[in-house]
């Protein structure tokens, strides 16, 4: 029983739909304006994007033909799916062109269009060291060690006493070590005498 009142309901209301389009009351609606994404696009060389659109009013159903145009392609191709790539610096605009029929059978179009801008991509950066001479690096080098060489005057007769002080010190304590030597000697010497009698 349900199964039969809800075919009855479809079959109506397809009925009443096809006696409307058929009388003129139900009409397809016409294309009365693109509406792209973006207006403007700034894209580096070799890159890419995808401009997409929407078609006013909603529901259009009299489209035709799409196409796709650029106005430099040697600054911005375009292919036939709104794919964007930039190809050399430079500004140009890319178009969509929609082509839709009216009811008397007679063509029509609308046009969007968008800016796109292309610029370089930025420079690397290199980083330069500066070249050192190995003659002049080894020149520097010898140049510093005969400054630390070359001494000044009162340096020079202070490191002079310092040597001649050491020298004198040394001088004594071998005098004194030969002095107590000579004595152990003569000591011995003595005992060995008294020893003998």
């Amino acid at each position: 029983m349900k199964k039969s009142v809800i075919k009855i309901c479809v079959v109506g209301t397809l009925m009443i739909a096809s006696v409307l389009c058929l009388s003129g009351i139900v009409q397809a609606k016409e294309m009365e304006e693109i509406h792209l994404e973006q207006t403007e696009i700034t894209l580096e060389e070799g890159k890419s994007t995808l401009l997409l659109y929407t078609v006013s009013p909603a529901g259009t159903d009299n489209i035709t033909e799409k196409t796709w145009l650029s106005h430099n392609s040697g600054i911005a191709t375009v292919d036939e799916n709104g794919k964007i790539t930039a190809q050399k610096e430079g500004t140009t605009d890319i178009d969509l062109v929609l082509i839709a029929k009216k009811e008397d059978g007679s063509d029509y179009s609308q046009i969007g269009k968008c800016q796109v801008t292309v610029s370089k991509v930025p420079e690397k950066k290199v980083v330069k060291f500066a070249k050192v001479e190995p003659r002049g690096a080894i020149q520097n080098v010898k140049e510093q060690v005969q400054r630390e060489e070359t001494m000044d005057l009162p340096t020079m007769l202070t490191s002079i006493v310092w040597a001649i002080g050491l020298i004198v010190i040394l001088i004594l304590i071998g005098a004194a070590y030969d002095k107590k030597r000579g004595k152990l000697k003569k000591e011995q010497k003595n005992k060995e005498e008294k020893k003998d009698e």
